[in-house]
């Protein structure tokens, strides 16, 4: 090594070379003085840039604020985005908040919701389908010219623009589109078994699929042969929410049967085991706070995604909500609800319709109703939850209480033990100004609701986990170190 270096510096090196190898000395000494000067920058999640500097850590001053005053060129935060600071209540402590999975399982819904509306609306412009649009082997009600139901058939081709190839029994008919209605086709066995509930529109059975071997509820929906057409459209409006409907907090809806002998149409849906809301609280009583407004966060994530896909429900109420045996809420009975095409028609509904305890005042005054009538039906609810029986429970007459809703200034009865965040909650929703009542995402932001909550979900695990952790402190070898433990601290106090 010295002999060479010995010829390396006797040796006259080329005007070139020397120039080169004292340019490449002049950038490693720049470049090593920058890495000791300058601080190191990481990326962080979510874009925002961050320093840390080897020997800062624990200093009063934090290089990550040094350096984003350095970044910025030493000049003050932006006004419009101040600092956000965590709520604090009375006591000083951080205000707890709602799990992180209840956020981010909402967000992650509300997405798919505005994908899917956009998607739609992107395939209505090309492709508007509609009750009068078919394919071939669809099963459809054949109407006469007055509007009545004759027969049942099978759609086997299109043969114009609106006329279409039927087959009824063993006789072949051209039919237009407009005379035809079409019903999604369940392609499994099915069986109907006992009542489980009747409603207004309908009665609902115990199914069973026989070709997988799943319990399905069967919602018979009868319709009168003189004014089918009308019923039809009722019944086809209602599948047609359902079906557009996808949401752990809605009912699934699973397809649908029609029958001219029966003069019904069956619609096909999953069994909720748990029953209606209703029924829990005719048999076991009001319920507590706490879990009124884990059910409240419940029907309000539905019911908000019915209304993102402009949807009101028009009757909220603990009948039409369905628990499940884990505690889950789904939303059922879109019988009389309607959809709304866009924000401008909002108002627009004009109809009478629903049940009258939970009514909103404009619903009954015919005034020009939308989504904020699910509102305060929403908070109607509430008061049921909390008190086992129908907010206006001293007027027993559902005409005196429509009378008292639309031509008195009163409000429900709340009741007393409630906080006083549940009592601000009920009272946003059952603002008589229609205008001034809060939207589901406005809601959200009350205090009552952004309590610490645990999901269903999150229940279980926690019960799962303290029952292992009870095994594990059951088993031989965990009471061994036990001993083993006891035994030294023996030995070591009488040391």
């Amino acid at each position: 090594a010295g002999g060479l270096t010995m010829i390396i510096t006797s040796t006259s090196l080329p005007d070139s070379v020397s120039n080169l190898q004292d340019k490449f000395k002049q950038e490693m000494e720049e470049e090593k003085q920058r890495k000791t000067s300058t601080p190191k920058v990481y990326k962080a999640r979510g874009g925002a840039r961050r320093s840390t500097v080897l020997g800062d850590r624990g200093r009063g001053d934090s290089p990550q604020r040094r350096h984003s005053d350095e970044h910025k060129g030493g000049e003050a935060r932006s006004q419009s985005s101040p600092p956000i600071e965590k709520p604090r209540s009375k006591g000083g402590a951080p205000k707890a908040r709602r799990s992180s999975e209840l956020l981010r399982n909402r967000a992650e819904l509300l997405l798919s919701a505005r994908a899917e509306e956009f998607e739609s609306e992107e395939g209505t412009k090309d492709n508007k389908q509609d009750q009068h649009t078919f394919q071939p082997l669809d099963e459809v009600f054949m109407l006469d010219e007055k509007g009545r139901v004759k027969r049942t058939g099978t759609v086997l081709k299109k043969l114009g623009e609106d006329l279409y190839e039927v087959k009824s029994g063993e006789s072949v008919r051209k039919a237009k589109g407009e005379r035809l209605f079409r019903f999604p086709r369940v392609s499994y066995n099915w069986r109907k078994g006992k009542v489980l509930g009747e409603g207004q529109y309908g009665i609902v059975y115990s199914g069973f699929n026989m070709d997988r071997g799943t319990h399905i509820a069967i919602k018979q929906m009868p319709f009168k042969i003189k004014k089918s057409k009308k019923a039809l459209q009722g019944l086809f409006a209602e599948v047609q929410l359902m079906q557009m409907c996808d949401h752990p907090n809605i009912v699934k809806f699973l397809g649908c049967h029609m029958s001219l002998e029966q003069k019904a149409v069956y619609i096909f849906m999953e069994q909720v085991s748990g029953g209606s809301l209703e029924k829990v609280l005719v048999s076991f009583g009001k319920l507590s706070e706490k879990i009124t407004r884990g059910y409240t966060r419940q029907i309000l994530m539905g019911l908000e995604y019915l209304h993102l896909k402009g949807v009101v429900h028009r009757d909220l109420k603990c009948a039409n909500v369905l628990i499940t045996m884990n505690g889950v809420c789904k939303l059922a009975d879109f019988g009389v609800s309607k959809q709304i095409k866009d924000d401008c028609q909002d108002n627009s509904l004009q109809t009478t319709i629903g049940s009258p305890y939970w009514m909103a005042p404009e619903v009954i005054l015919e005034d020009g109703y939308g989504r904020s009538a699910d509102i305060w039906s929403l908070g109607c609810t509430v008061i049921e939850m909390a008190t086992a029986t129908h907010p206006w429970r001293s007027l027993d007459n559902p005409y005196t209480a429509c009378y008292s809703i639309a031509q008195t200034t009163d409000l429900p009865y709340v009741p007393s033990d409630l906080t006083a965040e549940a009592k601000v909650f009920i009272g946003a929703c059952l603002q008589r100004n229609k205008e001034k009542r809060p939207t589901c995402a406005q809601l959200w932001k009350l205090d009552w609701l952004d309590a610490a909550y645990e999901t269903p979900q999150q229940q279980r695990g926690k019960t799962r986990a303290n029952a292992n952790a009870n095994k594990n402190r059951d088993t031989p070898s965990a009471r061994g170190s036990t001993a083993s433990t006891a035994s030294g601290m023996r030995d070591g106090s009488s040391a």
